[in-house]
């Protein structure tokens, strides 16, 4: 066989002379027709995700609405066993002693005084009280906490003083003007009298107590150390003085003495009005 002529480049694999039956057969079976465009957009509409599809698979998931009314009734992780949270149980269904509250388990007496709490007025110095107005002068004062109990207060007081003025005869002998000494709420609070101690007129100074009031406390409400009513909550309760009688009454700060006592009440009952 002659070989076949060739023109700038030596005969290879990629320079094969194909007869035009084999171009034309290979042409017609690679072709886009649009018989296989149809095919191909046939089966990509088989595989389409349709309207419908979307609609139900929507339809499977929660609005945020839903969610919020859903977890409504749930307490937050962070909420569990914290300050304003809820208490939470250990592995043995207990709340830990840790998050439970104080509790008052025994009501025991408590004992208040004004050279560890509360203040003296006087301190150092003297005053002169001139009118029958109870608790002219707050000559100390004590704040009680809520013990977490219904209580009574029991008072003691201990203070030196004597009538203002000249004397008129002895000098134990005063000149009218006698002292009182009160234990009551600040004013706007109560007019309950917790305390009482008359001073005499002795114008030489003498040392005068202040007791828990056994006395009328009005003329409605009878006072005394066994049947005023229980306190309930914290009362600060104010060593005060004023005349019992006549123009003035002076008393003296140094040695002052004013305890409170508070002891459990049986019942229950408000504060006093």
């Amino acid at each position: 066989m002659a070989a076949l002529e060739t023109v700038g480049r030596y005969p290879d694999s990629n320079s094969v002379i194909a007869s035009k039956a084999y171009a034309d057969a290979d042409n017609a079976a690679t072709a886009v027709t649009q018989a296989y465009i149809d095919q191909q957009c046939a089966i990509q509409a088989a595989n389409a995700v349709s309207q419908a599809y979307i609609t139900q698979a929507v339809a499977n998931y929660a609005t945020a609405s839903q969610l919020t009314a859903s977890t409504a009734p749930f307490v937050p992780n962070s909420m569990l066993g914290a300050a304003n949270g809820v208490a939470a149980t250990n592995s043995s269904g207990i709340v830990p002693s840790a998050q439970l509250p104080t509790l008052v388990t025994n009501r025991l007496a408590k004992s208040y005084d004004i050279a560890t709490s509360g203040t003296n007025f006087l301190g150092g110095d003297s005053f002169t009280v001139t009118t029958t107005t109870l608790g002219e002068y707050i000559i100390a004062s004590l704040p009680i906490a809520d013990p977490g109990y219904p209580w009574y207060p029991r008072v003691f007081a201990y203070i030196s003083g004597q009538a203002a003025g000249a004397s008129s005869g002895s000098r134990f002998i005063g000149n009218g003007n006698f002292g009182l000494l009160t234990v009551m709420p600040p004013a706007g609070i109560s007019t309950k009298i917790y305390g009482a101690g008359v001073c005499t007129s002795d114008t030489v100074t003498n040392w005068y107590q202040c007791l828990p009031y056994g006395g009328a406390q009005n003329t409605s409400i009878p006072m005394t150390p066994l049947n005023q009513p229980p306190i309930i909550g914290p009362l600060t309760l104010n060593l005060g003085a004023c005349c019992w009688s006549g123009s003035g009454y002076t008393f003296n700060g140094p040695g002052l003495v004013y305890h409170v006592t508070i002891v459990p009440a049986l019942g229950t009952g408000a504060l006093p009005s």
